[in-house]
């Protein structure tokens, strides 16, 4: 496949081009994945013998199915939703119990009584794909008959902002360490920090263009303080920072990059991941000690 390159990016006096072999595929690319991982998932959906497919819910069959199905808290996701009808005899589980989708893991079930089940199987996920589900719901119906649907949810990532990744070119490194003010945190001062050195700096810059994108779902972050750091990119006027990268200290890493002009305008962000587990060796480079916002 042929390598594309970007338009060249201007920040700070510097430029920098950016391969769409280092980004990953495009958002168009990740959709047409997510979609035939979806149709993959379906197609291994198990149902009763005698269950007859449905174009969609008959609501006057009672329980309403038709509506969307529980999400697995992923914006950007593809769903591929089918629905079944079948008899009497389809209403205990034992038919699905019987055999697992292939590649699948059970890892939920529950409901509100034995008439309102929903159950899901997970499948192996990838950088890209970071979520997949098989999502069953079943309804006991007042005849008897029993209505289900299963949902084939991939989760896709988006592909990594431009404005998330450093260019070569800073001679000068520094961060700021601000203490946050959970009170099982010691009390400290600000801490700062700062190098010259070729090699800290450009295994530094290493370290912050290799994170992943930032999850786009919806996260539960354990709170653990406010205490951040940031780490400013000098280009070599010295003046202004042309690259700022904020990591804020919490589980789930989330880590803000900006890219500012030669005026020192804002030119672009990008969001991250990864921080939790990648800020220790940054401020170990830089002299802050490995385990500082802890």
């Amino acid at each position: 496949m042929a390598i594309t390159a970007v338009p060249v990016y201007a920040s700070g006096g510097s430029s920098f081009v950016v391969h769409t072999n280092y980004l990953g595929p495009s958002d168009a690319s990740r959709v047409s994945m997510a979609r035939a991982e979806a149709k993959r998932l379906i197609s291994l959906a198990w149902y009763p013998a005698g269950a007859r497919r449905l174009s969609t819910w008959i609501r006057l069959k009672g329980y309403e199915l038709s509506g969307p199905g529980g999400s697995i808290g992923d914006p950007d996701q593809e769903d591929i939703t089918r629905f079944y009808l079948a008899g009497p005899k389809s209403q205990g589980v034992s038919w699905l119990n019987a055999r697992t989708p292939d590649g699948g893991t059970l890892d939920g079930e529950g409901g509100a009584d034995r008439a309102n089940l929903e159950w899901s199987y997970s499948f192996r996920s990838t950088s890209i794909l970071g979520q997949s589900d098989l999502q069953y719901s079943k309804r006991i119906l007042p005849d008897g008959d029993v209505e289900f649907r299963i949902d084939a949810q991939v989760a896709w990532t988006p592909m990594k902002s431009l404005f998330s990744l450093i260019p070569a070119g800073a001679t000068l490194v520094d961060a700021i360490y601000t203490p946050g003010d959970y009170p099982m945190t010691p009390a400290s001062k600000r801490l700062t920090a700062s190098t010259t050195s070729v090699q800290t700096i450009s295994t530094i810059r290493r370290q912050i263009n290799a994170l992943p994108v930032a999850y786009p779902g919806i996260e539960s972050c354990p709170f653990e303080g406010t205490a951040s750091i940031t780490v400013r990119f000098y280009d070599s006027a010295h003046e202004r920072p042309s690259q700022t990268v904020y990591f804020a200290s919490s589980s789930c890493g989330r880590i803000e990059v900006s890219q500012f002009s030669s005026t020192h305008h804002l030119v672009g962000s990008g969001e991250d991941g990864g921080g939790f587990e990648s800020v220790p060796a940054v401020t170990q480079l830089l002299g802050l000690g490995p385990t500082v916002i802890h």
